[in-house]
């Protein structure tokens, strides 16, 4: 118990010296996300990034995120005149405990290797991440979905599953984040229900002394980006669609 202590002691310091570095470092260098466009989805308001840097080191444009007229989000990756440019997107407003529901159109077996395309829950300062990811990462065969938690202290659970749908190319991917655990599950069709699940993982705050899940408040990212910067083979531009995104408050 006493150890447990310690340890959470040290990731409240950790967590402190971080917000602490993030502060210093924005104060003087230009951001991303500094006074961008928004564009509205799923009743909610979100800011898109420009620019260039991470993650992979990549260039950013505003152009390739839009919203048709059906209310469905578009990320694109596409070559212009100097070089590669992908797409992220991440919600004005804070998120609390809850469900986080992301219907996809798209079929992770036909992605290219180097696409990473990412749907996750993170707060910059205190360095909480929880990732829904698909992609390959370079690699021509293997693994291509990726559930992982990171904290101030570093990465606490990853593990990976491979997705071929057999239904079409309409999933859902759910993070269900609440204090005592986190439930990342994949599903076919567009769903709020269980039914479909393909894959699911839990990972509970009692499993070790080591996992300390995050609690405050986070903001919802969506993008899409090439791995290490690398370009995808053949060089043709990629397109995801989201229908909808859902959160449900637990009220917590």
């Amino acid at each position: 118990m006493l150890k447990m202590k310690l340890k959470y002691t040290l990731s409240v310091l950790l967590s402190a010296i971080h917000l602490f570095q993030f502060a210093a470092v924005f104060a003087t260098a230009s951001s991303p996300w500094r006074d961008p466009p928004t564009v509205e989805f799923s009743g909610y308001h979100w800011q898109v990034k420009e620019g260039y840097g991470a993650p992979g080191q990549n260039r950013w444009s505003q152009e390739n995120v839009r919203v048709d007229a059906e209310g469905r989000l578009h990320l694109r990756l596409n070559y212009k005149a100097n070089g590669w440019y992908c797409a992220e997107i991440r919600s004005v407003e804070w998120f609390g405990y809850g469900s986080f529901l992301f219907h996809l159109i798209a079929n992770p077996a036909q992605l290219d290797p180097q696409v990473v395309l990412g749907m996750f829950l993170y707060n910059e300062l205190s360095q909480n991440e929880i990732d829904v990811e698909i992609s390959r990462w370079g690699k021509d065969a293997g693994t291509n979905l990726h559930y992982s938690l990171h904290n101030c202290i570093g990465t606490v659970m990853a593990e990976d599953f491979l997705l071929n749908l057999s239904e079409g190319d309409f999933s859902t991917h759910r993070i269900d984040w609440l204090a005592d655990r986190i439930v990342y599950s994949s599903q076919y069709g567009h769903r709020q229900d269980t039914r479909g699940l393909i894959f699911q993982k839990i990972v509970a705050a009692s499993e070790s002394e080591d996992t300390f899940l995050p609690n405050g408040k986070m903001r919802v990212h969506l993008n899409l980006w090439l791995f290490r910067g690398n370009a995808p083979d053949p060089d043709e531009d990629v397109e995801v669609i989201f229908r909808r995104f859902i959160y449900l408050s637990t009220g917590a």
